[in-house]
């Protein structure tokens, strides 16, 4: 992951391990001095106040199948200059066949993610990345 990119730039996504993994990207609002690290760490109710825009979601399973949940696009672009963190959500040891089951078996009116088995997010686990966009 590049530590700084331009505005315009494209991230696409592909897994190259044995669980199914997502890469959430969102701008961190302005002013915000906190580590990634120390962010992910708060309560979610405050973390999640710390996002000043979702840029998107793309997931990927072991097979390779990308796909976005929210639209048709495999590719997420960032215009605007800023903070931004990509993560993945995802518990510990989501495999693709749970994965496909629970994805099935929701509730399509329902908000968020399924219901997966519970696990430690990968984020917590080291999936986190910052970068900066910023006019060259």
């Amino acid at each position: 992951m590049p530590a700084l990119v331009a505005p315009g730039a494209e991230f696409t996504f592909t897994n190259g391990g044995e669980e199914v993994h997502e890469m959430i990207i969102i701008q961190v609002v302005e002013g915000e001095t906190r580590t990634l690290e120390e962010i992910l760490a708060l309560p979610e109710e405050e973390s999640d106040a710390l996002v000043a825009q979702f840029m998107g979601v793309l997931i990927d399973t072991p097979s390779g199948d990308t796909f976005n949940p929210e639209g048709e696009s495999t590719t997420i672009t960032v215009t605007e200059p800023g903070r931004y963190a990509v993560v993945c959500f995802l518990p510990q040891g989501l495999d693709e066949e749970t994965f496909e089951t629970a994805t099935a078996e929701a509730d399509p009116n329902a908000e968020g993610p399924p219901p997966f088995p519970e696990g430690t997010p990968h984020a917590l686990l080291g999936m986190a990345e910052e970068f900066t966009v910023q006019e060259a």
